[in-house]
């Protein structure tokens, strides 16, 4: 008997596919670092160019605390610029990409091919990893 994907398990491939596709696509390369400021320029020193935005009040009685958001942000691109880029988390996307790639099929056919259950090692693995990469890089600033 052919066993038909459920919704459910429809419904966790697609949002663990998109999650991984936001994830990704928010993690960026060491080639491309970029810097943002208050007024909106951008350069980035391998030429490419990433806008980033943050959220506060930026008009009315509180607008100190979105200039206050926006100063700190800025500080912060500003500073791992100087350092050229954000280099520690230049393999994240690797872990995500790998971590969804091991859990995917494990939630289509699991039900059908129990042994396949054994690729959420591989996927915790992957999520050591990006544990590991993010530890290394708070680490590195506390010193």
């Amino acid at each position: 008997m052919k066993k038909m994907i459920s919704r459910r398990n429809f419904l966790a491939v697609a949002g663990a596919a998109a999650a991984a596709g936001v994830l990704t696509a928010c993690v960026g390369s060491s080639a491309s670092t970029a810097a943002s400021s208050a007024s909106g320029s951008a350069a980035a020193a391998s030429g490419d160019t990433i806008k980033v935005g943050v959220l506060g009040p930026m008009t009315g009685d509180v607008s100190v605390y979105g200039l206050a958001v926006i100063n700190g942000a800025s500080l912060y691109l500003k500073q791992v610029n100087e350092k050229g880029g954000d280099s520690a988390f230049r393999w994240m996307w690797l872990t995500i990409v790998l971590s969804f790639g091991f859990y995917i099929p494990v939630v289509l056919w699991v039900d059908t091919i129990p042994m396949i259950g054994m690729l959420m090692i591989p996927k915790t693995c992957a999520y050591v990893w990006t544990v590991l990469i993010g530890y290394s890089a708070m680490k590195k600033e506390c010193r």
